[in-house]
């Protein structure tokens, strides 16, 4: 599942291609306008038929995706929504109250966005209906609950569709503990819970950690690096261990990476969201100066950073870069 999950975020280009959803769908439908009585309606997904290729994407042979892409459909009338979900299937076949219909198509691998379609059909009693969507890459937009649970709180390079791409520095060397390869991604996702704790454990209080960094990228290798000789660092072991959402690379962020939650704090409700404490200082996963000192991230004015003691208890929160 890694593997193609990956191959998702390195792309160059990204095609939707014919989907196969085979479905069946019993009860009662409350439609817009229509005839009354059942009908057949098969739905046929495709991609646009457009350049909607990104150039940090590269081809997908849909056959390769088969398996993985989960599909949730919702039919939408007068009397309300009906939900359906399916997943590795080319063709959406149901019976269906016969009347006008919005039709909207989620597909998703391993919980993350992946393509989405919207469209409406009018469906007649007594004939063979037919109806095609056309499925677009489905981005996250900034304030979005992301795959994790969190908020997205940050866009490569632009703010919702179209977005660029970042590096995310890799730790180590295979069967090394800890070890994780260089990777791109595209969003920054906040856990939506935090925790207040020191940075180091009591006997790393005055031990330097070499090699950390503050920019963008590198918080999830400073982690690595920090867990690398203090095992027990409390901040950075809860962000390791954080599972939100069942996803295992949460990470304690840099001084960049951090701040651009206050920075985007009013950007579609994310401060709010976060539940963020302003005025605090949050810890970064960054080395200070002197051996006992960690960097903290200021959440309050136009943001800013500062040396702290290790041994201070500050809030704490994971993010994650997929």
């Amino acid at each position: 599942m890694k593997t193609w999950i990956k191959r998702i975020y390195n792309m160059k280009n990204i095609s939707l291609m014919a989907a196969a959803i085979i479905l069946t769908m019993a009860g009662c439908f409350s439609p817009y306008a229509g005839d009354g009585g059942e009908a057949s309606l098969t739905i046929n997904l495709g991609d646009s038929g457009r350049a909607v290729a990104l150039d940090k994407w590269s081809p997908l042979v849909h056959s390769e995706m088969f398996g993985l892409i989960e599909y949730r459909v919702l039919f939408s009338g007068g009397g309300g929504t009906i939900e359906r979900s399916a997943k590795g299937v080319t063709v959406i076949q149901t019976t269906i109250t016969a009347g006008l219909w919005d039709v909207e198509v989620q597909a998703t691998v391993n919980g993350e966005r992946y393509g989405r379609g919207t469209g409406s059909v009018e469906v007649k009693a007594g004939q063979a209906n037919s109806a095609r969507i056309q499925m677009y890459q489905w981005y996250y937009e900034l304030g979005d609950r992301g795959p994790g649970g969190g908020i997205i709180f940050h866009v490569a390079n632009g703010v919702g569709a179209n977005p660029s791409s970042m590096t995310i520095n890799g730790y180590g060397s295979p069967g090394e503990p800890g070890y994780f390869a260089t990777y791109t991604a595209h969003y920054l996702e906040a856990a939506p819970v935090e925790q207040s704790m020191p940075w180091a454990s009591s006997s790393h209080s005055d031990t330097n950690i070499s090699g950390t960094g503050n920019v963008n990228g590198v918080g999830r290798r400073n982690t690595a690096l920090i867990l690398a000789i203090d095992a027990d660092a409390p901040a950075a072991s809860a962000c390791r261990t954080y599972t939100g959402g069942g996803k295992n690379d949460w990470f304690l962020p840099s001084r960049d990476e951090i701040q651009l939650i206050w920075t985007n704090r009013d950007i579609n409700g994310i401060g709010a969201k976060l539940n963020i404490q302003a005025g605090a200082h949050y810890w970064t996963s960054g080395q200070g100066s002197p051996p006992d000192f960690a960097m903290g991230a200021n959440f309050s004015g136009s943001g800013g950073s500062g040396s702290l003691s290790k041994a201070g208890s500050r809030p704490v929160r994971a993010i994650r870069a997929f």
